[in-house]
């Protein structure tokens, strides 16, 4: 009988070992991690590291969600990681850019200012309310993610700064979407698509009574 609980106390230790070390926890450690090496890189003036590294964190931004659902590894601990990879990934980006490119990143700053006082208000609501950071990754979320990484990359490389200002708009729009969501459940929820999706769980459990 011991024996038998000593198995399946090591089976149990085995199965939360490979939930936390899964290919989508990794990537998203990977971006936290990077990070403070992103912004010594920039401070030291070193370009090519700064666009190597940043290039990376958003390539693995992009990779970790659709490597969370391929493989069936979705978790509230994921979605948890991958929310403060997100946070400290662009909250790095506008001081690095700052700090490295300033006569690109100048023209850009209304629209930026705003796109993180967007930012800002949604994390504060979303923690005011629940006490940890939200973790949605709506549909809206990812798309401004994704066209973030090209317009950010186009925009530092000097070729056109209509794509980060495209992106920008897009993150306000998910931002305010975000908000709404946090407004309309009452708990903490992980990977929340839309607006929509949270009204649909918002009724279930009038609908259930």
């Amino acid at each position: 009988m011991e024996e038998s609980r000593r198995g399946f106390r090591n089976e149990s230790a085995a199965t939360r070992s490979a939930t936390v070390w899964t290919l989508a926890n990794l990537l998203s450690l990977f971006r936290l991690a990077a990070a403070p090496v992103l912004l010594w890189g920039a401070w030291h003036g070193k370009a090519g590291l700064f666009l190597f590294l940043f290039g990376a964190m958003l390539l693995t931004d992009l990779l970790d969600g659709l490597a969370a659902r391929w493989l069936r590894q979705q978790s509230e601990l994921g979605a948890r990681l991958d929310t403060w990879a997100d946070l400290v990934t662009w909250l790095s980006l506008p001081l690095c850019s700052w700090w490295l490119y300033p006569e690109i990143v100048r023209p850009e700053l209304p629209l930026l200012v705003v796109a993180l006082a967007g930012y800002g208000l949604a994390t504060f609501y979303g923690l005011q309310k629940y006490g940890r950071l939200t973790s949605y990754h709506t549909w809206a979320g990812r798309l401004s993610a994704w066209l973030m990484t090209a317009g950010v990359m186009l925009l530092l490389l000097k070729y056109s700064p209509w794509p980060f200002r495209v992106a920008l708009s897009l993150v306000l729009v998910a931002q305010f979407e975000e908000i709404l969501i946090t407004g309309i459940l009452p708990n903490w929820k992980a990977n929340v698509p839309s607006f929509w999706h949270a009204r649909k769980m918002h009724k279930l459990p009038a609908a259930a009574e």
